[in-house]
């Protein structure tokens, strides 16, 4: 089996909750516990899963027992040591699963590793030896095995080779009534603890406007919670949560562009280049909460699809692969106002919607075939994007660095015109040196072609000449132009 969902979902919450009254539970939490290699990971399991069985072999008690007496593991005594273990588990199903059919929960392997180190692993002759025997276990029925997620199903069954998923679960974002019957529910619980504080509970215009700035999102849902009970405004919790959002992501921006300090001209060029087309997919993003993949990548990335990886793995977008809608707030953003004197109904008014979303049937039929669909991992980063995208000094330094790509275009196409226009001259002179030299020897080639084909022959060459002479002239205005143009970038370059 795989749950997955995007970050934020609680999907590793509700599979803890889900198995807590299980007998026979081994749950590897590599998000508390993360490891380093394959190797470290294969061990932290052997050494899990050995406390869970009669120590009953030596190489078992070397393994879990005595770490320090060796600091590698070699692939036999990973064979063994897996071996050693699948004859247990045969064991206790010989007996009847007295403590229960064991379940193996591995949670989150993806989500631990960045694009590189994740490949590395997966490939890693001690992970694909360990995915074989997890294999064997299935379809041995020894054991059943659970992986927890944020990747799509699909991602984590092709990166690690699980062919023998039978089940995947889409754990998806609470909807916007849930989010506000829980906050309902525990606020009325803790309605003691708001009168201790001297505060009242949240109206329900106040609840619309929480909902609305956190949408689904588990972790900023626990976080103003738990704020609000413990007597903080929850306002402040909120504009926190965004203040944070914002300042993320603006070193995230400027990161990319410290890249370009100490590069070359080519890889100065990308950085500024992928600066825009991160600018481009804030804009799109909080314009529509739910953008299909197919459409951001032919309006804004192009041939540079890798990057949409890397900001879902940054927690900047998640995507949708099964065709699921969420509540992130499926509105048009307005930009929220972050002033001391704002009231709860002004607030209320910046996080309305006025935008309904798409009927879940669109969502359904235009799902994974369709390149799935990408959102802001929160509805807070669809504020934080407004508030960037609306903030003059960044659009004055958005505006300097697509001058800058404009400029450095202008500059290769003048140079490549200049080499054209070097080579129409040539060209120009040569067919007017044919025709100077044709009229020279009229005589001569009448009485070789006659009148008629003389004639001809000549408005040939003369009509050749005018097309170069006209292309030259035409190939010379442009370049012209485009001199004038980056002369007039680059003034604005140095003013700004």
């Amino acid at each position: 089996m795989i749950i997955v969902g995007p970050k934020g979902a609680g999907q590793h919450v509700l599979a803890k909750e889900a198995l807590r009254d299980w007998n026979n539970v081994l749950y590897l939490d590599l998000h508390r516990n993360p490891v380093a290699s394959a190797e470290e990971f294969l061990r932290c399991f052997c050494e899990a899963i050995g406390y869970k069985m009669p120590v009953n072999n030596e190489l078992v008690r070397f393994l879990l027992r005595e770490p320090a007496r060796k600091s590698r593991i070699t692939h036999e005594e990973a064979e063994q040591a897996l071996s050693v273990f699948s004859t247990a588990l045969s064991q206790e199903k010989a007996r009847g699963w007295r403590n229960g059919i064991p379940i193996i929960v591995l949670d989150d392997i993806p989500g631990i590793f960045g694009e590189q180190k994740e490949n590395a692993f997966a490939q890693d002759p001690f992970f694909t030896k360990f995915s074989d025997w997890l294999i064997h276990l299935y379809e041995s029925k020894l054991a059943h095995v659970i992986f927890v997620s944020s990747y799509s199903g699909t991602d984590v069954a092709s990166r690690y080779s699980l062919r023998f998923c039978s089940t995947l679960v889409w754990i998806n974002f609470p909807s916007k009534k849930s989010i506000t019957r829980y906050l309902v529910q525990e606020f009325r619980l803790n309605e003691s603890a708001f009168a201790s504080h001297g505060q009242e509970l949240p109206s329900d215009v106040q609840l619309d406007w929480i909902v609305n700035c956190i949408g689904g999102h588990m972790q900023d849902l626990d976080h103003v919670q738990t704020a609000v009970i413990r007597g903080e405004q929850w306002s402040i919790a909120i504009k926190r949560l965004v203040a944070e959002s914002i300042n993320f992501i603006e070193s995230y921006m400027e990161t990319i562009l410290n890249k370009a300090a100490t590069a070359t001209e080519e890889e100065k060029m990308y950085s500024w280049e992928k600066y825009l087309r991160f600018w481009d997919m804030m804009k799109m993003l909080r314009d529509t909460a739910y953008v299909n993949r197919r459409d951001m990548v032919n309006g804004i990335f192009h041939e540079y699809i890798t990057e949409l990886d890397e900001y879902a793995n940054a927690n900047i977008v998640c995507y949708l692969t099964r065709g699921t809608r969420t509540d992130l707030g499926d509105s048009e953003i307005e930009q929220l106002d972050l002033e001391e004197d704002s009231t709860p109904e002004k607030e209320a008014n910046l996080a309305k919607a006025t935008v309904n979303p798409d009927d879940e049937e669109r969502f359904m039929l235009l799902s994974e075939g369709l390149g799935g669909w990408i959102v802001s991992c929160s509805s807070r980063n669809r504020i934080a994007f407004d508030s960037i995208l609306n903030h003059q000094r960044l659009q004055k330094f958005k505006k300097m660095i697509q001058n800058k790509v404009k400029a450095k275009a202008l500059t290769l196409e003048i140079e490549k015109m200049r080499v054209e226009l070097a080579a129409l001259k040539e060209e120009q002179t040569a067919t007017q040196t044919n025709l100077l030299n044709f009229a020279k020897e009229a005589v001569t080639w009448r009485e070789l072609l006659g009148d008629e084909e003389y004639e001809e022959r000549k408005t040939k060459l003369m009509q050749k000449a005018t097309e170069k002479r006209n292309k030259f002239e035409s190939t010379e205005a442009k370049l012209g132009t485009n001199i004038t143009k980056l002369d007039t970038l680059m003034s604005c370059i140095t003013k700004e």
